[in-house]
């Protein structure tokens, strides 16, 4: 429906993009997936390892016709998919955290309660700034040279191999290929979420000291898996043996 509504309603393939929901969530998938040395192709989860949400679950397809099908593989769409899921996660926890600080603007606030809007606004600045990160530092000058090489090439091999090529980068820069910097970031992205339904279940509660004992804890856990994030990800240079620029921009924000 809300493409029919938009300005998409005129593309002649848009009854090609359905909605998905799959199996696993992000990191059980991803994992999985690094398992096996990331062979997106032999992939087919027949069974879910637990009680997963809608929104862990929920993703986009696309119905990919022959000749067409021979770049866009199903294991390259598992791919896409699996950068997909990661924005949406993140940009649903922004959206969550931002509701609740409207919210607590509507209301009168109690004294104390500044410490909380503290926390809230560090985890904002975070999926905010990984967010931008990954549209603009990662996805988009990578699609550009993905542009550049495709003007160049001459047989289809070729182009199915700049193709893998720009979607493992991404996949890579994105760091959805190393399981520890997957574990860190679903963490960040769990406690964020936590942190949401406290908020939402207290809004009416009179019970301010408890309220922020929990949320000093909730931040403590926060900054135990911030400090690993940034760690590991100062360690990126050393252990690719060569400089890599685009986590140093996300360190310096």
């Amino acid at each position: 429906v809300a493409l029919r509504t938009s300005c998409a309603d005129a593309d002649p393939y848009k009854d090609d993009l359905t909605i998905e929901f799959h199996p696993y969530a992000l990191s059980d998938m991803m994992l999985k997936i690094l398992q096996t040395d990331l062979s997106v192709k032999s992939f087919a989860p027949s069974s879910a390892s637990g009680i997963i949400t809608a929104l862990d679950a929920f993703t986009f397809d696309y119905k990919v016709k022959w000749p067409l099908s021979l770049v866009i593989s199903r294991g390259v769409l598992v791919k896409y998919q699996l950068i997909f899921r990661l924005l949406f996660l993140c940009k649903y926890v922004e959206m969550r955290l931002n509701s609740e600080w409207v919210l607590s603007m509507s209301m009168k606030q109690r004294r104390g309660i500044s410490p909380i809007n503290n926390i809230r606004h560090k985890m904002i600045h975070f999926l905010q700034n990984f967010q931008y990160y990954i549209m603009a530092e990662v996805l988009e000058p990578n699609w550009h040279i993905f542009e550049a090489k495709f003007k160049k090439v001459k047989t289809v091999d070729e182009v199915l191999n700049i193709h893998v090529d720009f979607v493992d980068c991404c996949l890579k820069e994105c760091m959805l290929t190393d399981s520890r910097l997957v574990r860190i970031i679903m963490k960040l992205l769990a406690i964020c979420n936590m942190l949401s339904d406290c908020l939402q279940n207290n809004a009416a509660s009179s019970s301010k000291k408890q309220e922020l004992q929990y949320f000093l804890i909730a931040d403590q856990h926060w900054n135990y898996a911030f400090k690993l994030l940034t760690d590991m990800l100062k360690s990126v240079p050393t252990t690719g043996g060569e400089a890599q620029q685009y986590t140093m921009h996300l360190l310096t924000r």
